[in-house]
């Protein structure tokens, strides 16, 4: 139960009446918790799988970043937020053409939805790391253009699955 009270005080400041009301509030306790519940499921997953959560509203420009995205390429999770020009800034210069394929295929395309690539974005460190980018486009405007993605991106360890950083030209030149 929720009590709510006004206090309503006579003109030499005294307390003169007050007048209350109760109000179930269990279901919306209930769905509070299921949604707290859903968030920690969320998280364990995230956590479990080494997932770096991204969403991009396209609109405004803003990127949302968990902890482990930002961790994976080395950038400090208490620094400034990342943008989607910092990320365009980490991918390796042999990766932009997969980068034009998916806006152009998913991102600009009315009826472009999901997209998977390997990119190599810079690593704070300075090497090179392999991402698994996969996400969508989850929100468009009425006209056409989209809203916002979201996705999510695991770090490959190494190299894509059979392949050699070498035979990928992945190996940064010294």
């Amino acid at each position: 139960l929720e009590f709510r009270r006004v206090l309503f005080r006579s003109l030499n400041g005294k307390a003169a009446t007050i007048y209350g009301t109760f109000q179930d509030v269990t279901d919306r306790r209930q769905a509070e918790d299921e949604r707290k519940a859903r968030e920690q499921q969320l998280q364990m997953a995230l956590r479990g799988g080494n997932l770096g959560l991204w969403d991009w509203n396209f609109a405004s420009g803003r990127l949302s970043v968990n902890e482990f995205w930002l961790k994976m390429i080395g950038l400090d999770p208490d620094g400034p937020p990342p943008t989607i020009g910092i990320w365009g800034a980490l991918v390796r210069p042999d990766d932009y053409a997969t980068i034009d394929r998916i806006v152009e295929q998913v991102i600009i395309n009315p009826a472009g939805r999901d997209f998977e690539a390997e990119v190599r974005a810079g690593h704070s460190d300075g090497h090179f790391v392999w991402i698994l980018d996969k996400g969508a486009v989850v929100e468009r405007a009425f006209d056409g253009p989209p809203a916002a993605r979201g996705g999510n991106a695991p770090r490959h360890h190494g190299s894509p699955p059979g392949r050699s950083l070498a035979s990928t030209g992945a190996a940064r030149a010294a």
